[in-house]
């Protein structure tokens, strides 16, 4: 009869929906364990990736205190020849300076002084030289 057919069908209808869910079921739990595993992969290389800058900044981080230390010292190494420099160009400076004053000491014992000013004067006014 039709509602036994129809009755049958329904069952069969019921079966077929409940394995399609069941089916439906296992495809979204298969693809959220892909998910979380491909989630939990990502996070693994991500976590490499940072061990691995860590270790890279790490090294960069000696190097760079190294050329730091090492641009220091070559700054003070300048400073101080610019400094032995200066101190050689001042002592010079002196010297010519002291050179300078004894020359001039030599050459005032010849200059006039205030009790011979005017007996020079007359000397010049009697024997008067071209200036040029």
């Amino acid at each position: 009869t039709y509602a036994e057919q129809r009755r049958v069908w329904n069952n069969e209808l019921n079966a077929k929906r409940k394995e399609w869910a069941a089916d439906f079921k296992q495809r979204a739990d298969l693809k959220a364990n892909q998910v979380v595993s491909e989630r939990a992969r990502i996070e693994t290389e991500k976590a490499e990736r940072k061990a691995r800058k860590l270790i890279k900044s790490a090294a960069r981080a000696v190097e760079v205190a190294k050329e730091e230390k090492q641009r220091v010292r070559q700054k003070e190494t300048g400073l101080r020849r610019k400094a032995v420099v200066r101190a050689q160009r001042d002592f010079v400076a002196h010297l010519r300076k002291t050179a300078r004053e004894e020359e001039l000491l030599k050459a005032s014992r010849g200059w006039v002084t205030s009790e011979d000013l005017d007996e020079r004067i007359r000397v010049a006014l009697e024997n008067p030289r071209p200036m040029y």
